[in-house]
């Protein structure tokens, strides 16, 4: 199965976006139920190995707090001049920093290749396909908006199915944050 540990997160504010972003040219907006932070993409992962991999993060996430993810701003990877990623800033970054560290160093004990990028959260909100003004001015009318907030009380291990209308996400399993 191909395989990411993330953070959902829903508010009315993404959702008021997303269906914007469906309107505009050579954008491809996830859909509502998908929005997530991802903390760590692991790829191709054995069914089987699903349990110690949900175990691992039950011992990596102990003690680690519920806390409120308050999400702000949109942006573009690698940019905005040219944007492939429009995403959503979610904060506090520092929490999700420490979620990330956390679960990377997990996963690292079990054989998965450390991420060299540097790690920003963010909500995906679409993918591109080509250039589009509409979606530069998009980035620059939401650049600074409010778009509401979220108790983050679990971290999930997450199946990615791909298909011709794009990822479709089911839970492996939950970790309680406590």
């Amino acid at each position: 199965m191909r395989a990411f540990v993330a953070v959902l997160l829903r508010t009315p504010g993404l959702e008021r976006l997303l269906g914007e972003l469906a309107g505009v040219r050579n954008a491809k907006a996830v859909a509502p139920e998908g929005t997530h932070v991802t903390l760590k993409f692991l790829g191709e992962v054995q069914e089987s190995k699903a349990p110690e991999v949900c175990e691992a993060l039950e011992k990596a996430l102990a003690g680690v707090k519920p806390f409120r993810a308050e999400l702000r701003g949109v942006g573009a990877f690698p940019s905005e001049s040219r944007p492939r990623v429009v995403w959503a800033g979610v904060h506090p970054e520092s929490a999700f920093g420490e979620l990330h560290l956390r679960v990377e160093r997990a996963m690292q004990e079990l054989g998965f290749t450390p991420e060299r990028r540097s790690f920003t959260p963010h909500v995906t909100l679409a993918r591109m396909r080509g250039r589009s003004q509409e979606v530069l001015e998009f980035i620059r009318r939401y650049r600074g908006v409010e778009l509401g907030s979220a108790e983050v009380r679990q971290v999930h291990l997450m199946r990615s199915t791909l298909t011709p209308a794009g990822a479709k996400y089911s839970r492996v399993c939950a970790v309680e944050l406590l």
